[in-house]
């Protein structure tokens, strides 16, 4: 494992302080990525890995559209639309357009923008901070959660998309406390959210009611963090849920989709574990598997195999505050890590230390037969 800390990847204030970042996403196709700051702005990066095994990092743009703190960012899986969600209470669609990109202000002093990306709408109905957002599998739709307590489903259409909208197709209200984390079911039954009610939830997609409310074992974390984001597995046989805690030690919940349990737990983070993310592909050549990654506010990353009990790397000394977000590359070796300390971590690793992707048909395979197996 390689892990490199680009100093040009951060997000400053006008007076050139450092802000927290809030969110990373890695796009789904290209070697971009998108990071969410302080300082009211989302910037994509280009991320081009050496022959040297160094990698490089651009500032290919700067959107500073919102007007408070930026707290989340998610490619479509489809690469076209980027999402991002602010304590402003707007979750703005962005997308790369033909041409020249817009000319710096007179006056500023911000880097010109080297790709054309604008705002191509807003999503306005939350009444409090949007603190995550999530694509549907099919990118139809996208869900966006708030300390308003509320999850909205909007529907996004691929071409056409309106400027403004403001009527989501579904509000989901189960939540007694701020909802703090969404994530789909790749099998495309389920959306699930975690709140600061210590529950994560199952919502059905075909009527958007309530499967599940789980509270064993988030209700025993005293706790409290800007994130709960959660993640499935890529064949959609677990969720992994964090802020969780249990046997008087700080865990990463592995739901067990056939029945919720929690037998599987990443233990040993010394404080509450705000984010996790699987790989999107699962892994071989010894068996399928899938690897996630986990971060918390005792600023430590640590990696997991989802079969095994032990991690597979733990880096406590990679930031100086709480990890925020985690995203994996379009090639799936590289792992991306945000802090509040305004830092990101890039972890680079070798097919011999996680496995190799198996295929695109493979993986599609897995996935259709796991919609006639399980819940």
């Amino acid at each position: 494992m390689l892990l490199e800390k680009p100093e040009d990847v951060k997000h400053e204030s006008a007076s050139e302080n450092t802000c927290a970042i809030y969110g990373v996403d890695a796009h789904p196709t290209s070697p971009l990525f998108a990071t969410a700051g302080g300082d009211n702005s989302v910037k994509i990066w280009s991320l081009e890995p050496q022959e040297d095994g160094i990698a490089t990092f651009e500032l290919m743009a700067t959107l500073a559209f919102h007007q408070q703190a930026v707290n989340c960012v998610r490619w479509a899986g489809h690469g076209r639309y980027l999402a991002s969600g602010s304590d402003d209470q707007l979750v703005l669609l962005y997308e790369l357009q033909a041409g020249a990109p817009a000319p710096v202000p007179f006056g500023s002093n911000a880097k010109p923008n080297k790709q054309n990306w604008v705002r191509c709408s807003t999503l306005k109905r939350h009444t409090m901070d949007v603190q995550d957002v999530a694509w549907s599998p099919d990118d139809r739709m996208l869900a966006t959660c708030s300390i308003d307590n509320t999850i909205l489903v909007w529907d996004i259409p691929i071409a056409g998309i309106n400027a403004v909208m403001n009527q989501p197709l579904q509000t989901l209200s189960g939540h007694s406390g701020w909802v703090k984390g969404v994530a789909w079911d790749p099998v495309g039954k389920y959306l699930s959210s975690a709140g600061e009610d210590k529950t994560v939830r199952l919502w059905k997609v075909d009527d958007w009611q309530e499967a599940e409310v789980i509270s064993e074992p988030f209700e025993s974390c005293a706790s409290t963090s800007h994130f709960r984001r959660l993640s499935w597995s890529p064949d959609g046989s677990a969720l992994c849920a964090t802020h969780a805690y249990k046997s008087k030690k700080n865990i990463a919940a592995v739901l067990d989709r056939a029945t919720w349990s929690n037998d599987v737990k990443f233990v040993g983070h010394q404080g509450v574990v705000t984010s996790a993310r699987f790989n999107p592909k699962l892994l071989a050549p010894d068996k399928e598997f899938a690897c996630c990654a986990v971060g918390g506010d005792d600023a430590t990353v640590s990696i997991w195999l989802a079969h095994l009990a032990r991690p597979l790397a733990v880096v406590k000394d990679c930031f100086d505050a709480s990890v925020t977000d985690l995203s994996w590359s379009s090639n799936e070796s590289i792992l991306l890590a945000s802090s509040l300390d305004g830092t990101i971590c890039c972890f680079q690793f070798e097919s011999e230390e996680i496995g190799y992707p198996i295929s695109d048909i493979r993986q599609s395979k897995l996935l259709q037969a796991k919609v006639q197996l399980v819940k």
